[in-house]
């Protein structure tokens, strides 16, 4: 499972052979669907009734761990760069925007789901193991929307992925980002191009 928010990847982007990747896919991954329900109470009734009143809303939970090397010799320490991430990752993401998740393994056929105005409630827990960061996301959002995959063959959509979640003020600092551009000058921008 792959994860884009706003224009920022949250898991790896699909690309390059998993042992490659030093942002991982989703782990732990949970979906928690609710709705505003009211009890109806009647008179000598033996019990209430509840009435559904819609205004559903979904909250996405999931894991990702990420490690950090050191590829550019005038780059800070990577446990320097694990620690720093972790202090200011949260302060650094959007608040609200598409939510994109790819499901489906690598190599095989896809299945896009998507939500409009996804906001990220919190990242409650960020665990620091040495040069591994483990990041946990909650995002909420409206309506989840199947792009395809069941009962017919899965569409193709496209997202524009902007950025790499991991950014730094230090032009130099560096981590592993699979195959795509090891070193990062300045802010990358990254067309993460076509998912499916």
């Amino acid at each position: 499972m792959l994860v884009c928010f706003a224009g920022t990847w949250l898991t790896n982007d699909g690309t390059g052979t998993f042992s490659e990747r030093a942002i991982t896919s989703t782990m732990e991954a949970s979906f928690n669907g609710k709705q505003i329900v009211q009890d109806a109470q009647f008179l000598r009734a033996a019990f209430a009734q509840p009435i559904a009143r819609s205004n559903k809303s979904n909250v996405f939970t999931f894991k990702v761990s990420r490690e950090f090397k050191q590829l550019n010799p005038s780059a800070p320490n990577p446990l320097a760069l694990a620690e720093s991430f972790a202090a200011t990752h949260f302060s650094n993401l959007p608040t609200t925007g598409l939510l994109a998740i790819t499901c489906g393994g690598y190599g095989t056929t896809a299945i896009s789901v998507t939500s409009v105005n996804a906001v990220l409630e919190e990242t409650p827990e960020i665990d620091i193991e040495g040069v591994r960061v483990t990041v946990t996301y909650s995002l909420r959002c409206g309506q989840l929307v199947n792009n395809g995959g069941i009962g017919g063959a899965p569409s193709t959509v496209t997202y524009d992925c902007g950025v790499m979640p991991v950014t730094y003020a230090d032009p130099f600092q560096t981590i592993d980002g699979g195959n795509m551009t090891d070193t990062f000058i300045g802010s990358p921008s990254i067309d993460c191009g076509l998912l499916v």
